[in-house]
C-alpha cells in the first residue's frame, strides 16, 4: 500500500465507502490594492475562499477560477462607477481638503456635470472632454475658468487611475 501524504489543511475529510478522497481547502486570495480613505496608505484587498477538491492541483485550478470570477466582478463594479460617484469618492478619500478648495471644485464641477456626471468613468473620452472645453471657449468663458474646470476633472480622473479604476486618464 503506497504511503499517501495528506496536506496539513484544516477541515479535510475522507468520504467513507468511496475510493475518492475529498479535501476542503481554504485560501486567502489577493485582489490587488486600494488606497485607505483615512490614512492614504495602500491596502491589500483579500478574500477568503473555500473549495472542495480531490488534489492540490485540482484545488489550485478551482482557486484560480474563483479569483478570476472575483476580479471580473470587481472590474464590473469599477466600470459602472459614474463621474458623479467618482467625485463623491474623491472627497471621501481626500478628506483633508480645505473648505475653500471643495467649494471651488463644486462650482467648477457644476459647469461640466450635466455633460459627464452620469457617464460611466470608462465611457468618458478625450473627444467628449475636448468638445466640451471648445464649447466653453465658444460661449466666451475665460481661459482661467476653462482651465479650472479642466483641473477639477483631471484630478478626479487621476484618482481613478491611482485607485486602478481606470487604466489611463483620458485627459
Amino acid at each position: 500500500q503506497p504511503n499517501i501524504k495528506l496536506p496539513q489543511i484544516k477541515g479535510w475529510r475522507k468520504n467513507m465507502g468511496k475510493k475518492k478522497v475529498e479535501l476542503k481547502f481554504k485560501r486567502r486570495l489577493s485582489l490587488g490594492y486600494h488606497e485607505d480613505p483615512t490614512t492614504g496608505a495602500k491596502k491589500q484587498m483579500t478574500k477568503v475562499v473555500h473549495v472542495t477538491a480531490s488534489s492540490d492541483e485540482e484545488a489550485n485550478v478551482k482557486f484560480e477560477i474563483e479569483k478570476q470570477k472575483l476580479l471580473s466582478n470587481l472590474c464590473e463594479m469599477k466600470a459602472s462607477l459614474t463621474m458623479d460617484q467618482l467625485k463623491e469618492r474623491y472627497y471621501e478619500i481626500k478628506n483633508s481638503l480645505k473648505e475653500n478648495t471643495i467649494r471651488s471644485d463644486n462650482a467648477n464641477w457644476k459647469r461640466i456635470q450635466p455633460i459627464i456626471g452620469s457617464k460611466q468613468i470608462t465611457k468618458v473620452s478625450s473627444a467628449t472632454l475636448l468638445g466640451f472645453f471648445q464649447a466653453m471657449e465658444e460661449k466666451g468663458y475665460s481661459e482661467t475658468t476653462i482651465h479650472n474646470v479642466f483641473i477639477v476633472v483631471k484630478k478626479y480622473l487621476n484618482m481613478a487611475v491611482d485607485q486602478e479604476w481606470l487604466e489611463k486618464n483620458p485627459i
